[in-house]
């Protein structure tokens, strides 16, 4: 069976995209580039064992290189080389194509009542108020940042991530003991806590006792 080399341009944003060609050679990197108008300022060999934290390589592939290449631009672009056998090439593409994004809620303010927390856009999420995914994928982390303004030691704040207006269970918990910034940041594999295209995703805040905090700042993570 033949050998193909196949080619990822990608671009590093928060949410990454691939272009998949094949080419006989890594010479096809810079054509490509060319013939989308973009200049090539250098091309530099990246570590396979450092690769940057958004491009994840699951499953067992070997024989694939990684460049990293300057085109003048704010953001790099990384280029994914490797050689597979013809029938091979799909299995292998989908161990690059995960990718992680970040969704961004939180609330501006003093909050003693618990309630659902906003987008990045200010609007405030509800059982069918949220982000709607895209794709399929899972929730793999949280983490929460805010302020306590009066502590109550028998109380504590959870933030409870909703899909589709039911939780699931996978959150962040927060101990009032003291004033002052607080943070917790839970992390969990791919395939446990799944969505499907057009899923809503919300996060609510729980505040159990005589509790005042202020400035939540919370991100999910999210992998396809």
């Amino acid at each position: 069976m033949k050998k193909l080399l196949g080619l990822f341009i990608l671009s590093i944003f928060l949410l990454m995209t691939f272009e998949v060609v094949f080419a006989e050679s890594t010479d096809f990197i810079k054509k490509d580039l060319e013939e989308k108008g973009k200049s090539i300022n250098s091309i530099m060999r990246v570590n396979v064992n450092n690769l940057p934290e958004e491009i994840i390589v699951g499953g067992e592939i070997s024989n694939f290189e990684v460049y990293k290449i300057d085109v003048g631009e704010s953001k790099p672009l990384f280029a994914i080389t490797y050689s597979q056998e013809e029938n091979q090439i799909d299995q292998t593409k989908q161990f690059f194509s995960k990718t992680r994004q970040l969704l961004n809620f939180g609330f501006f303010g003093e909050k003693i009542n618990s309630g659902f927390l906003k987008t990045s856009l200010g609007i405030e999420s509800g059982l069918n108020k949220g982000y709607t995914m895209i794709r399929k994928g899972s929730i793999t982390g949280i983490s929460t940042n805010l302020e306590i303004l009066q502590e109550d030691k028998n109380g504590f704040i959870e933030i409870v991530i909703y899909k589709n207006g039911e939780e699931v269970g996978f959150r962040n918990v927060i101990n009032s003991l003291s004033k002052g910034v607080e943070i917790d940041f839970d992390a969990q594999s791919q395939g446990i806590v799944n969505f499907e295209p057009g899923d809503v995703i919300s996060v609510y805040v729980f505040i159990e006792g005589n509790i005042i905090i202020k400035d939540i700042s919370t991100l999910l993570e999210i992998t396809n």
